[in-house]
């Protein structure tokens, strides 16, 4: 399990994680904890804020033309068309992956899943390490997360109903 913590004051971080369970956890690499200075991350946040001035308009018109219409038609495709363009074609893999710099190689290594129609939606969350798909069969996709040590969950989308998973009363 990998853990990413950005704070003002990294070093404060050192006698917590250096004894007990959680030192004996890193040392068998069952965890793996990365403490970044925000300070120094400055330049990352400028570099994403940078990838939206520069597509903005382009985002906000492939958002209304294409992602919204797709949204009330239910195409997953067309969604992660949009998602696709905007992460590998207008640089956002680049500047989100900050927190985890083999994010940006990772996703190029599994491009292919997308490009060739082996999953419909292929994306990472903003700042990283979390790498998503969703596609009918997922069973190529699985594997090449695998092949690279990510984590893998699969789920089911179900959007026809729901139920309460856990009731408490006020």
């Amino acid at each position: 399990m990998r853990i990413d913590i950005l704070s003002l004051f990294p070093e404060m971080f050192g006698g917590v994680f250096g004894c007990s369970i959680t030192k004996r956890a890193i040392e068998k690499n069952i965890l793996d904890i990365q403490i970044t200075n925000v300070e120094e991350e400055e330049k990352n946040i400028d570099k994403f804020k940078e990838c939206g001035r520069l597509y903005r308009t382009q985002i906000a018109y492939n958002i209304l033309h294409q992602f919204l219409p797709a949204v009330v038609h239910q195409d997953v495709k067309t969604m992660g068309d949009v998602i696709f363009d905007y992460r590998y074609n207008m640089g956002s893999i680049q500047n989100c992956s900050y927190t985890y710099e083999d994010m940006p190689q990772i996703m190029e290594e599994l491009k292919f899943l997308k490009t060739e129609g082996l999953v419909d939606v292929l994306a990472i969350s903003s700042v990283g390490p979390l790498v998503f798909a969703i596609g009918k069969d997922v069973t190529v996709c699985k594997k090449e997360f695998e092949k690279r040590n990510l984590n893998v969950y699969c789920t089911h989308i179900n959007n026809d109903s729901f139920r309460i998973l856990n009731e408490t009363k006020i």
